[in-house]
């Protein structure tokens, strides 16, 4: 038994690409501006739907530490400032 990729699937992958495409750019684009606004600190209107940016603390790691890690106690003793 031999199966094939079939026409009618192939044109309705294209159809949907041909619809969902600019849908998508759209909402990256709204997406991108709404961020851009959330950034200056722009106020959110008031209604059903709330944003707002996901902060992350990060804990930058000490050089010394990262060096040790990296390339070795002896070479961060060798290269002190």
């Amino acid at each position: 038994m031999h199966v094939q990729v079939t026409q009618q699937e192939l044109e309705e992958i294209f159809n949907l690409e041909q619809d969902i495409g600019p849908k998508q750019r759209r909402v990256e684009e709204l997406k991108s501006n709404v961020k851009a606004l959330l950034i200056h600190k722009m106020p959110v209107e008031l209604g059903r739907f709330d944003a707002m940016l996901i902060k992350r603390f990060n804990r930058h790691v000490p050089w010394r530490q990262a060096v040790v890690e990296n390339l070795g106690a002896a070479f961060a003793e060798s290269y002190d400032l």
